[in-house]
């Protein structure tokens, strides 16, 4: 993972990056991004969003991400899509927790260009 700095004051406000994870029996990378609630809001979930996914087709030569997101997490699932993510299907992961699959594929991402 990592940091995510604001610029104006090189506070490290919350943490990034791909993640590997085994989802139905799959190996998947997953993106992933966390913030301090002071951070929310500001429009950093979406612009980390698309660094990582440019990131991980162009530099990675990966051809497909996902992010797990809870199903009450309607902001997630909102930046999900924000970013090109399209809902997939749903997953009780280990330990029983449901969890709603986003993806995004590298066809998406030349079609967006």
């Amino acid at each position: 993972m990592w940091p995510v700095e604001e610029i104006q004051t090189s506070e490290v406000v919350g943490h990034c990056g791909l993640l590997e994870k085994e989802v139905d029996g799959k190996d998947e990378i997953e993106i992933n991004y966390f913030f301090k609630p002071s951070a929310w809001g500001k429009g950093y979930a979406k612009e980390i969003g698309k660094a990582i996914i440019d990131y991980a087709f162009r530099e990675k030569k990966l051809e497909r991400l996902i992010a797990l997101i809870k199903p009450e997490n309607d902001i997630s699932e909102h930046v999900a899509q924000k970013i090109g993510m399209i809902y997939e299907k749903e997953v009780i992961r280990p330990g029983g927790t449901k969890r709603k699959v986003y993806v995004i594929e590298i066809e998406d991402q030349k079609s967006a260009d």
